[in-house]
């Protein structure tokens, strides 16, 4: 099996998180097209399914969505003959939109369809995995911007008290900004120290 050496490595994550990821269309229509797979798409495909619950169609559509275009080419283009090494030839649910963009794409290019797909798979998942390495310190930040609003909220609502009239609606207002603002950044403080996912429903 091939292995990424670190320039072709390089060129894949410097290009996909440049590019970043395309918001995927809602669900439509599926068809199922054949294609050759290389062992390392074979490994986003799960990457994708157990971290971003993507199922293969969703996987597909975003990967195509977001690389097959002049950046995926471009890296494409870069790439040595015999980069990727299909070892499976599987049938996939794909999107018409996803099917179509890659064939039209492999026709205006000197690329297979296969080639593209496998590309745009992995440097997706690549994305992701760099999304994931970086979130600890992007949770470390919004946290402590949060806390400095929090204080600046805070001082805001206890002016509100002695400006306007009791209960009127903008202090009631700042008094939920502030419980909502406060409450979110104890969440983030638990994800960063104690690894506790920030949950979604709870304000």
């Amino acid at each position: 099996m091939n292995t990424i050496v670190p320039s072709e490595a390089d060129l894949l994550t410097t290009t996909a998180q440049r590019v970043g990821i395309r918001v995927k269309r809602p669900p439509g229509k599926s068809t199922r097209t054949t294609v050759n797979l290389d062992q390392r798409t074979l490994d986003a495909f799960e990457q994708l399914r157990e971290e971003q619950g993507l199922k293969t169609r969703e996987a597909i559509e975003v990967a195509v969505e977001s690389f097959c275009n002049n950046d995926g080419l471009e890296v494409a283009d870069k790439l040595e003959p015999d980069f990727f090494d299909y070892i499976v030839r599987k049938s996939v649910v794909i999107a018409p939109e996803s099917l179509r963009n890659l064939n039209e794409t492999a026709k205006r290019s000197r690329h297979s369809r296969d080639l593209l797909l496998n590309l745009c798979l992995i440097m997706t998942s690549l994305v992701f995995e760099k999304r994931e390495e970086a979130r600890p310190g992007y949770l470390k930040a919004i946290c402590k911007k949060l806390t400095e609003i929090s204080s600046e909220i805070d001082t805001l609502e206890q002016e509100a008290k002695k400006l306007l009239v009791e209960n009127d609606p903008v202090s009631w207002r700042l008094g939920i900004i502030a419980v909502v603002t406060d409450s979110l950044v104890m969440a983030l403080n638990d994800e960063i120290h104690r690894g506790v996912p920030v949950d979604p429903d709870e304000m």
